[in-house]
C-alpha cells in the first residue's frame, strides 16, 4: 500500500506548477503524507537499526546497550522537531527489539516506522484551525495520539 500511496504522490504532486499550501487540507494531502512517510521509515530504519545498531552490537557486545545507545541517537536526531523526543527513545527501542526479535531484519519496523508517520503527517494536516490550530489531535478505537 505504501509502494502505491508513493506512485500516486509522485504522479499527483509532480503536475502542479505552484507550491502546495498544506494550511488547508486537499486531496493531495495524502498522498504526500504517504510517500514522506515511506521515505522516512525506510531511511530512518535503514540508518539507524540497518547500520547503526548492527556498528554498536559489534563494539559493545550487548544486544541491550546497542539498542538503547541506537534509540538515544535516534531520539536525539528528532531534537529539531520535539524538546523532549522521549516517545522517539521509546519507539526507537521499540523498533530496536523488533529487529533483534526478526534476525535484524528491518521489515516489520519499516512497517509500523510508516504507517506511524503517516498518522503523524496526516494528523498535522487535520488540526482544527477555529478551535486550537496549535494541536492536531487523531482518535482512534484504542489510541489517541495529541500534537
Amino acid at each position: 500500500p505504501l509502494i502505491l500511496t508513493l506512485g500516486l504522490a509522485v504522479a499527483t504532486v509532480t503536475g502542479h506548477a505552484e507550491p502546495l499550501s498544506h494550511n488547508d487540507y486537499n486531496i493531495n494531502d495524502p498522498f504526500f503524507a504517504g510517500s514522506f512517510s515511506y521515505l522516512a521509515g525506510t531511511n530512518e530504519e535503514a540508518l539507524f537499526r540497518g547500520w547503526l545498531m548492527p556498528v554498536s552490537m559489534n563494539l559493545l557486545n550487548s544486544e541491550f546497550w546497542s539498542n538503547t545507545t541506537t534509540a538515544t541517537l535516534f531520539a536525539a536526531a528528532h531534537l529539531s522537531s520535539n524538546r523532549l523526543p522521549w516517545p522517539q527513545f521509546i519507539l526507537g527501542w521499540y523498533f530496536g527489539y523488533l529487529t533483534q526479535k526478526n534476525e535484524w531484519t528491518l521489515r516489520e519496523s519499516i512497517f509500523i516506522h510508516a504507517w506511524y508517520d503517516v498518522l503523524v503527517f496526516t494528523a498535522s494536516y487535520l488540526y482544527d484551525s477555529k478551535n486550537d490550530p496549535a494541536h492536531a489531535v487523531i482518535r482512534t478505537p484504542v489510541l489517541q495520539l495529541t500534537f
